[in-house]
């Protein structure tokens, strides 16, 4: 039998010729045009780029902020408070011991006068101490209370500042009485100029906490904890 008889008995079966190892062109086509058709009927909207999840970076940074003062409260106000506080006593112990019988001028405007006040800060409200002692204990606790939904360490070190403030002239009023409860006079001894009223080291860190909470932002609520 020829070879040609042969060939013909036992056909050899063609297979497609594959451009890479191992891969059928027609199942490479089958796949292209599938990918096709689904690019084309992806619902793009489920492709959300934009994740609320996701923070923006002024977002972290309010959190960290949020996060660094709650972790700071209430430690922060209390320091800040005994700083002003400690401070405010010593100068009128120091005032009372040097300028009592004679003013000293610092420089310019600045003179140091000893004064006893029974009102108000600056020298104000002559005989309301002990309705002002009582406002007085009322707005710090609350300012303390409140104190807690600060967001930044500012705004802590501010409130410790008022706070320290108000407790300084409260003790003069408290300690210092001598005919009746509250009745005690607040030692003021800074006189800048004639046209100003003559303050202390409390009635500093009072007006000067208040700007700063306002300045800073106040108690505006945070972001809700975790």
């Amino acid at each position: 039998m020829s070879d040609d008889n042969a060939n013909d008995d036992h056909p050899t079966d063609a297979h497609p010729v594959s451009d890479e190892a191992g891969e059928d062109p027609e199942e490479r086509g089958s796949l292209s045009t599938v990918g096709d058709d689904d690019v084309d009927s992806l619902d793009t909207d489920s492709l959300d780029t934009d994740s609320p999840d996701t923070d923006s970076p002024d977002e972290v940074a309010e959190q960290f902020r949020w996060g660094a003062a709650s972790r700071l409260w209430p430690g922060l106000v209390v320091v800040t408070s005994l700083v002003v506080l400690v401070a405010d006593q010593l100068t009128k112990r120091w005032a009372q011991n040097s300028f009592q019988r004679r003013s000293r001028h610092v420089f310019w405007e600045l003179d140091f006068v000893y004064t006893e006040n029974t009102g108000a800060s600056f020298s104000l409200g002559e005989s309301l101490g002990p309705v002002i002692a009582v406002l007085v204990v009322v707005i710090a606790g609350v300012l303390f209370w409140v104190s807690r939904s600060a967001q930044r360490t500012g705004v802590l070190v501010a409130i410790g500042m008022v706070l320290g403030g108000s407790i300084g002239n409260f003790a003069d009023r408290l300690f210092r009485a001598e005919e009746g409860l509250f009745t005690g006079g607040v030692i003021d001894f800074i006189k800048f100029t004639d046209s100003y009223p003559v303050f202390n080291v409390a009635d500093m860190g009072i007006v000067c906490g208040g700007i700063a909470i306002v300045a800073l932002g106040g108690f505006t609520a945070g972001p809700a904890r975790a």
